[in-house]
């Protein structure tokens, strides 16, 4: 799930033509934070979530993918 969200969030963001930075200051998250989480390597909090959703111009849900446990997997 986290490499779902982190490709998510790296193709809208060259989509919209933002660089790390940009994003970093458009949302107060940190470049490197936004940088890590990108490649997977950190989860990104709801609120965090939130405010790239809004500056990348997508529904929150758009970036996290659907909860795995109503697709019929094994709990």
């Amino acid at each position: 799930m986290l490499m779902h969200i982190a490709n998510n969030i790296r193709l809208r963001r060259r989509e919209l033509g933002l660089s790390l930075d940009e994003l970093g200051r458009r949302t107060n998250i940190e470049r490197s934070r936004l940088s890590r989480a990108e490649r997977g390597y950190v989860a990104l909090g709801q609120d965090e979530l939130k405010r790239l959703a809004l500056h990348l111009e997508v529904d929150e849900s758009q970036l996290i993918p659907p909860d795995e446990s109503t697709s019929g997997g094994a709990s």
